[in-house]
């Protein structure tokens, strides 16, 4: 090897100075442009965003993604399932003039009321483990501009974005959970971060629950998200929080096998009524079956995960001091609601 080596190094150093100077540069050039190639791959690939909703009869689909499409600098790709009971109700899709990279198809069937199913069914068609980035957003929701650059700069590797729509303010919103009259855990509504969430470099935190008024994370956690337990059974947000049937029992509660962040920044625009609507899904399970749902824990009931590190506290209540304060008042409700 050595010896081959050592003769290409004397067959180049043979060549005329200008000759060899000319062969360098066309081998950097090569190499230059080739690196060029590999970054812009790289990031098309990032910057290429699937966007998935349900859309019903009433039509409050077409506003979510006009304002998807409208708001995104990035290469974007839109799947609306139209869920009808009857193709006469494809009427109103059609009246419709829609962006070409909107596509449209109809599935004859009933309407999934919750939106943790309504996601799973368009995972099931539509997403793939090679996916690189894919969004589902609950119909009705306004994206505000920017959204894209918020989604493609937060995005968790392992993980999914997930957040509530804006507060009246503008500001990001955190969810948090809330602890029924029967044990039973909730979801709550939400909080507003505080100026933007500072002390978080990442621009995200831990989330205790899903929020099925959108959410993005990439195809393979999507298709890993979907196999999880409480996604299969339909129960409620809450339960994206806890482990396997196994792991439960332990003492410390284990962290779910996709967690769930919510961003710093807003991406929805402020809606009361869709945040109404979630929280009404998310009631707890049938008659008799409720108690199976682990109660929140105090930390929850503040909007803070189980494992909540200092940075998730400063950034969701601004201080330290201000997150006590936060857990201090969340334990006297949970006190006030004990399971019966």
């Amino acid at each position: 090897m050595s010896s081959i080596l050592s003769k290409g190094i004397s067959a180049l150093s043979s060549l005329p100075i200008p000759l060899l100077a000319l062969l360098l540069a066309v081998v950097a050039s090569f190499l230059e442009k080739k690196g060029k190639r590999e970054k812009k791959d790289a990031a098309t690939s990032r910057e290429k965003i699937m966007l998935l909703v349900t859309g019903t009869k009433e039509g409050k689909w077409v506003k979510t993604v006009l304002s998807a499409t409208r708001n995104s600098k990035v290469n974007l790709e839109v799947n609306v399932l139209l869920v009808c009971k009857e193709l006469s109700e494809l009427e109103e899709a059609k009246r419709n003039t829609l962006p070409r990279n909107v596509k449209v198809v109809v599935a004859l069937a009933k309407d999934k009321t919750h939106p943790c199913s309504r996601a799973s069914r368009l995972i099931k068609k539509y997403v793939c483990d090679e996916d690189e980035v894919v969004a589902i957003a609950e119909e009705g929701c306004i994206f505000l501009p920017g959204w894209d650059d918020v989604v493609l700069s937060f995005l968790p590797k392992n993980g999914i974005l997930t957040c509530p729509t804006a507060s009246k303010s503008g500001a990001a919103t955190f969810p948090r959970l809330r602890q029924r009259s029967n044990g039973s855990a909730a979801r709550d509504d939400s909080l507003s971060f505080p100026k933007g969430g500072e002390g978080c470099e990442r621009g995200c935190v831990p989330s205790v629950c899903w929020c099925g008024e959108f959410s993005v994370a990439s195809g393979k956690a999507w298709r890993k998200w979907k196999r999880m337990e409480y996604v299969r059974k339909g129960e409620t947000y809450s339960e994206v929080r806890r482990g396997s049937e196994e792991e439960r029992g332990q003492e410390e509660a284990p962290l779910p096998s996709v967690q769930c962040y919510v961003p710093l920044l807003p991406v929805l625009s402020h809606d009361s009524k869709i945040e109404e609507s979630i929280l009404d899904d998310d009631e707890g399970r049938k008659e008799g079956e409720e108690m199976k749902c682990d109660p929140p824990s105090v930390l929850e009931v503040a909007g803070l995960s189980r494992r909540a590190s200092h940075e998730e506290r400063v950034a969701k209540y601004g201080s330290i001091v201000a997150s006590r304060i936060a857990v201090k008042k969340a334990s006297t409700t949970i006190s006030q609601h004990p399971q019966q």
